[in-house]
């Protein structure tokens, strides 16, 4: 079990890595999960069960790789989580999809609010906004394929 458990663990990791464009894969994904909940993030206790699974089968697997007489074994819950886990990514639908279309759909509400003032004569004063480096990224990461 244990052998499959760090196969799929690392796989996703590897997709992480590739994605958040980091060397530290599922550790990165969890710094950046604890950042985006604390500003204010909605669904969030979805996003806080995965939160708590990920620093599981991160620590499980550190305990495996890294602890010759840890007493740590993978359960199959720990294996079918990270699968599964690393398809959500594949297919966007982990996290931080969900929180970019909600983001996505909130700008698309506000636009249409500023077109429908503008056409009633109202002023809209824009915001200016700074992109750090995660709003680029998932811009980056949700932009449509034939751009």
């Amino acid at each position: 079990m244990n052998y499959e458990f760090l196969k799929a663990y690392n796989a996703l990791d590897e997709l992480c890595k590739q994605i958040l464009r980091s060397d530290k894969g599922v550790s990165t994904y969890i710094s950046l999960m604890e950042r985006e909940y604390y500003r204010g993030v909605s669904l969030k206790s979805r996003f806080n069960s995965e939160y708590k699974w990920l620093k599981r089968v991160r620590f499980v697997r550190n305990q495996i790789a890294h602890e010759s007489d840890s007493l740590v074994i993978a359960e199959v819950d720990d294996l079918n989580f990270v699968k599964n886990f690393r398809q959500r990514i594949m297919n966007q639908t982990d996290p931080f999809a969900i929180v970019e279309v909600e983001k996505r759909a909130q700008e698309e509400e506000r636009r249409k609010r500023q077109r429908a003032q503008a056409k009633n004569g109202v002023v809209v004063e824009k915001k200016s906004k700074k992109e750090g480096a995660i709003v680029r990224f998932f811009k980056w990461l949700f932009r449509k394929k034939d751009e």
